[in-house]
C-alpha cells in the first residue's frame, strides 16, 4: 500500500474569501512544520501555499490514519472542513497534473512549477521532506518541465501577468503603479514595460538596499502610495502582506482615483469594497483569469496523458522496489558487490561536496576518460588549482536536484547528512550509481581505492565501513607493483 495522501481548497473548490484563511506566509508554514515533526506516524509533509491553493501532502508510516485538511484545519486553529483526498497513484498523478499547470486557474501559466520547487525545498529545510516525497515531487516537477518544453499545446492560454497587460490595455492605461517587490510583482512589471508602459513600483524603506527593480521601472517609498496614486490610470497590487495596501475609505478621500485597480494577491491586498467607489474597477485573481475553452482544454490534456503515464509510472514503480528503511534491513551478505569494470568513457561525473574526501574522489576520477563537475559553495585548494587549469568544472553553489539530469554517476561527500542523504535518494530514483560517503546504505556502489599500473588497474572496496583496511591493502598491492617494476 501506498502511504501518501494529499487534501487541500483551490480555486475551484473555494472561493476567494475561503481561501484567504488557509493562506500561508513561509513564517507561518515554518511553524506548521514545527509542529508537524511531533506527530506520530506521520514521516513527511509538504505544503503548497499560493493565491489559488493551499494543499497539503503527507507521507505516512504503516497503520496511520491522518485526514490531511482535518490536519491542517486543526493546526492552523481554523474550524474543521471537509475537503477531498487522494492517496496512492492518483495523488501522483493529481501533483504531477499542478506542475503542468493544468490544474491552475490559468492553463499551462508558469509560475506554479517555481511554487511547487519552492515549497519542497522549504520543508525539506524544516526536515519534513522525506525520501518518498523527494521522489514523489522530483518525478513531478520533472514532468512539468518536460510538458513546458515538449508539449507548446497545454501552453496555450496566457500566464497571469500576460493577462495583466491584456486588461491595462483594454483600459488604456498608460501609466502603471505596481504594489509590491515580490515574483508576481516584478513578473508584472516586466510584462508592462515590454508593453510599452510607463512603469513605477513601490518599496518598502527598509527593502531598498535588496530589492531587484526591473529594468525600465521607476521606484517610490511605499509610505508615499496615496499621495501619489492620482497620478496612474492603472494599479496593480501583489504582495504578501496581511493588510490591506489600499483602503477603501483612503481611496475615497482621493481627488482621483486610477480608474482600474487589479489585485493579484491572498490574502487580497485591495479592500473588496473600493470596487463599488464611482468609475472604478476592481479585479481579484479570481476575476482576472478567464475561463480556457472547453475544446482548448481537452486537447492540453489529451496532450498531457503520455508524460503523466510516464512520470507517474515510473514513481509507482520506484515505489514498490525501493529499499526497506535502513533499520529494517538485515546485515548484507558478503561480497554483495560484485565488481564490475565499465567503459565509462564520455561518462559525466558529479560530486557534491568540496572538502578533502571529496578532493580524494575527484583526483581518483581524473584518472578515467571521463569529465568531473564539483558542485560545493567552497573547495579545498587542490580542487579549486584543478578548476583553474581546467580539469574539473567547479560550480560555486549548494546542490541543486537539477545537477542530476546529466550525470552519469555521483559521488556525495559533503559535511551535511541532509545534503547527502537528497543526492543519494535523488540519484537512486533516477538510476544513476551513486556513492554516499557517509551512509553505506544510500549508496549503489562503493568508492573504490585504485592502484594504476601501466595498462593495468587494481580497485578494491571493503564492505562500505572498513576503509582502514582496505587503503592498508591497496597500500600493500601498491609496494608490490613497485617492487615489481623495479626488479
Amino acid at each position: 500500500m501506498l502511504h501518501i495522501a494529499m487534501s487541500g481548497v483551490d480555486h475551484t473548490t473555494a472561493g476567494i474569501q475561503q481561501r484567504e484563511c488557509f493562506s500561508l506566509t513561509v513564517p507561518q508554514q515554518k511553524a506548521l512544520y514545527d509542529r508537524m515533526r511531533q506527530i506520530p506516524g506521520l514521516l513527511g509533509a509538504v505544503v503548497i501555499s499560493t493565491c489559488n491553493r493551499t494543499e497539503i501532502y503527507l507521507s505516512l508510516a504503516d497503520g496511520t490514519d491522518l485526514h490531511p485538511f482535518h490536519l491542517l484545519c486543526r493546526l492552523l486553529e481554523l474550524p474543521q472542513r471537509d475537503a477531498p483526498v487522494l492517496t496512492g497513484e492518483d495523488t501522483a498523478r493529481s501533483l504531477c497534473l499542478l506542475c503542468c499547470g493544468a490544474r491552475s486557474r490559468i492553463f499551462g501559466e508558469d509560475q506554479i512549477l517555481t511554487q511547487v520547487k519552492n515549497a519542497v525545498a522549504l520543508s525539506r529545510a524544516r526536515g519534513m521532506a522525506d525520501g518518498v516525497l523527494e521522489v514523489l515531487f522530483r518525478s513531478a516537477i520533472t514532468c512539468g518541465k518536460r510538458v513546458r518544453t515538449e508539449a507548446p499545446v497545454v501552453r496555450g492560454e496566457a500566464s497571469l501577468a500576460r493577462q495583466v497587460v491584456e486588461k491595462i490595455k483594454e483600459h488604456h492605461a498608460q501609466k502603471v503603479l505596481v504594489i509590491g517587490n515580490g515574483q508576481m510583482g516584478r513578473l508584472a512589471a516586466c510584462a508592462l514595460v515590454d508593453a510599452g508602459c510607463q512603469v513605477f513600483m513601490t518599496l518598502r524603506q527598509y527593502k531598498y538596499r535588496q530589492a531587484e527593480i526591473p529594468f525600465g521601472v521607476t521606484a517610490f517609498d511605499y509610505q508615499q502610495r496615496y499621495e501619489r496614486l492620482g497620478e496612474f490610470d492603472g494599479v496593480v497590487s501583489a504582495t504578501l502582506s496581511p493588510h490591506y495596501t489600499l483602503e477603501t475609505e483612503r481611496l475615497a478621500s482621493l481627488e482621483r482615483i486610477p480608474p482600474l485597480l487589479l489585485d493579484l494577491a491572498v490574502p487580497r491586498d485591495i479592500q473588496p469594497e473600493a470596487g463599488q467607489l464611482p468609475g472604478v474597477t476592481l479585479l481579484d485573481v479570481d476575476t482576472l483569469s478567464g475561463p480556457l475553452l472547453e475544446e482548448k482544454r481537452r486537447q492540453a490534456l489529451a496532450a498531457l496523458e503520455p508524460y503523466l503515464e510516464r512520470y507517474v509510472g515510473e514513481f509507482m514503480d520506484w515505489y514498490r522496489r525501493r529499499p526497506a528503511p535502513p533499520q529494517e534491513l538485515r546485515e548484507a551478505p558478503p561480497f554483495s558487490h560484485f565488481p564490475f569494470f565499465v567503459d565509462v568513457s564520455g561518462w559525466k561525473a558529479l560530486v557534491v561536496g568540496g572538502g578533502k574526501i571529496a578532493s580524494r574522489r575527484v583526483m581518483t576520477l581524473l584518472r578515467f576518460a571521463l569529465s568531473v563537475t564539483v558542485v560545493a559553495p567552497r573547495v579545498e585548494p587542490e580542487l579549486y588549482r584543478l578548476a583553474e587549469e581546467g580539469r574539473i568544472q567547479w560550480e560555486q553553489r549548494p546542490f541543486e536536484p537539477e545537477d542530476l539530469e546529466e550525470a552519469s554517476m555521483a559521488v556525495a561527500a559533503t559535511n551535511d547528512r541532509e545534503v547527502n542523504r537528497q543526492v543519494g535518494l535523488l540519484a537512486r530514483h533516477r538510476r544513476i550509481p551513486v556513492s554516499v560517503a557517509d551512509n553505506r546504505e544510500e549508496c549503489t556502489f562503493f568508492f573504490p581505492a585504485v592502484v594504476p599500473n601501466g595498462t593495468t588497474v587494481v580497485a578494491m572496496a571493503g564492505d562500505g565501513v572498513n576503509h582502514t583496511h582496505v587503503a592498508h591493502t591497496a597500500h600493500k598491492i601498491r609496494e608490490a607493483l613497485r617492487d615489481e617494476t623495479e626488479n
